[in-house]
């Protein structure tokens, strides 16, 4: 696939359910296509294609590129590119199938080594402990948890959710997880196709 900035494009990777490789953009405002063959002009960016808006004060995000059914319920693959973020999101049909765009901030004074940057992508709110520490997460919203537990080692991670309309918390997971002091870990939840129970999905970030 390539991404197309406007006035030149790249080609990058889109592994299943991980980051990328790390791409650099040019400074500026800039909008960002993905396409399946590099343009020879703007003229012949397909105008659904998928794009997302970048403005000049963004400096790093994670570009979420998702590919789903017409009921919003799929594949999820995650792109990381370099210098940037954004929210917004759009829509395009290829092969049959639509992808869809989302860029997510990422904030490096705030995510620093030893760090969990969640993002929920579900309408589900999640709450629970990680390690001794209460932890809260609303639905289409994102956070860091910085150092969960001090030094490596394990920590107790139990947690629940909601549906829209109901406070009523459900189980999702209680487990233990590693805490790695020198490593960043992107914690997703997703839907999951089939169920209204949340899935976790957490990926290093080794940047």
């Amino acid at each position: 696939m390539q991404l197309y900035d406007g006035r030149g494009s790249q080609e990058v990777e889109l592994p299943k359910m991980n980051l990328s490789p790390v791409y650099k953009l040019r400074s500026g405002p800039v909008e960002l296509h993905l396409l399946e063959k590099a343009p020879a002009s703007k003229r012949d960016v397909p105008a659904d294609a998928p794009h997302v808006a970048v403005t000049e004060e963004m400096k790093d995000f994670i570009l979420l590129v998702a590919q789903k059914s017409e009921k919003i319920d799929a594949d999820v693959q995650a792109n990381e590119s370099g210098n940037a973020q954004s929210d917004e999101s759009a829509e395009a049909g290829d092969g049959g199938k639509i992808l869809t765009l989302m860029l997510i901030e990422v904030d490096p004074r705030k995510f620093k080594p030893g760090g969990l940057l969640w993002v929920n992508l579900t309408e589900n709110r999640i709450k629970g402990t990680l390690g001794d520490e209460e932890f809260t997460l609303d639905a289409g919203s994102q956070t860091v948890v910085s150092d969960p537990i001090k030094g490596g080692g394990s920590f107790p991670v139990k947690l629940s959710f909601s549906i829209p309309g109901d406070d009523q918390l459900r189980p999702l997971s209680e487990t233990k997880w590693i805490h790695y002091p020198k490593g960043r870990i992107v914690q997703f939840v997703m839907e999951e196709q089939g169920s209204v129970v949340p899935r976790l999905l957490g990926v290093a970030d080794n940047r």
